[in-house]
């Protein structure tokens, strides 16, 4: 029987909004204009969901194509938006650096009217974010400007939780959450903009990819992506709810905070690293064996 003295499992009501917006790169208002509007709606009527009444709305990658902290209409705007709904959002938008340099970003924003926590992405798309060392010299002529990387995984605060993020195919990388989750994380976020995949195979691929973070860490996995497949994922690797493609949708879910640790957080790729250096000193014995068995001619 369950001990009387255990404590029952912890839960949080998150809501996931899909906007479905167009594809765009340029910053200006029209963009600006159009995401906002999309999601303030999707966002409103979801806090005012007294049923599942979210703790937190997350929004996907970029769905505010503006830099938050010097756009001074793109943040009030935000701000107020939390302050009516009176809860908190997560949200995919642009930051920036004193060097100038512009980063791919997921602020939480506060209905307070403040932000109480920031990811940068550390991990930038080859040549779609920036052009790697032997391409710099076509810096001038390439088609898409070059953003910075962030240089921490810091988890988010919620109260009385935190939680790790990643952004784009962040997420297609083994251990890409273990720092965070020996920080406490205790769910994860994923925030994406598949768009440009168009009605492919690629928006699932991804999706089954972000599958595999949540069974190696054992945590609830939350998908915020833009035009789809946004979608709750259990730490088993059962999706629980999911979207379909091009369409606007909202996803609500209670889901069960953790902090227990698997191997794999703890020990990350020794096991596999052990395993390859195992195959690899077989072979070199036996190379001796053969040898020594005057077998090489």
């Amino acid at each position: 029987t369950q001990l009387e003295t255990e404590s029952p499992a912890r839960t949080l009501s998150i809501a996931i909004v899909q906007g479905n917006t167009p594809a765009m790169r340029d910053l200006n208002e029209e963009s600006f204009a159009h995401s906002l509007q999309a999601y303030s709606h999707l966002s409103l009527a979801a806090a005012a969901d007294t049923v599942h009444l979210p703790a937190v709305i997350v929004w996907p990658e970029m769905a505010v194509r503006a830099i938050l902290r010097t756009d001074d209409a793109a943040r009030d705007a935000l701000f107020s938006l939390a302050e009516q709904g009176g809860t908190p959002l997560l949200v995919g938008a642009l930051d920036d650096r004193q060097s100038g340099e512009t980063l791919n970003s997921a602020f939480l924003v506060s209905p307070a009217g403040e932000f109480f926590g920031v990811y940068h992405k550390t991990r930038l798309f080859p040549f779609a974010e920036f052009l790697p060392w032997p391409f710099h010299i076509f810096a001038r002529w390439w088609p898409v400007p070059s953003l910075g990387a962030g240089d921490n995984m810091p988890p988010l605060l919620l109260p009385n939780t935190r939680f790790a993020v990643a952004i784009c195919y962040e997420a297609l990388f083994p251990g890409f959450f273990r720092q965070a989750l020996n920080e406490g994380a205790e769910f994860l976020v994923h925030l994406t903009n598949d768009v440009w995949l168009g009605n492919t195979n690629g928006p699932w691929q991804h999706l089954h990819a972000a599958v595999l973070r949540a069974v190696e860490s054992r945590r609830w996995l939350v998908r915020a992506a833009n035009s789809g497949v946004s979608a709750v994922i259990a730490p088993s690797g059962r999706i629980v709810r999911r979207t379909e493609l091009f369409t606007t949708a909202t996803l609500h879910e209670q889901i069960t905070l953790r902090q227990d640790d698997t191997f794999y957080t703890r020990w990350g790729d020794w096991f596999v690293l052990v395993c390859l250096a195992g195959v690899c000193l077989m072979g070199v014995v036996r190379l001796w064996l053969w040898t020594s068995s005057g077998n090489l001619t």
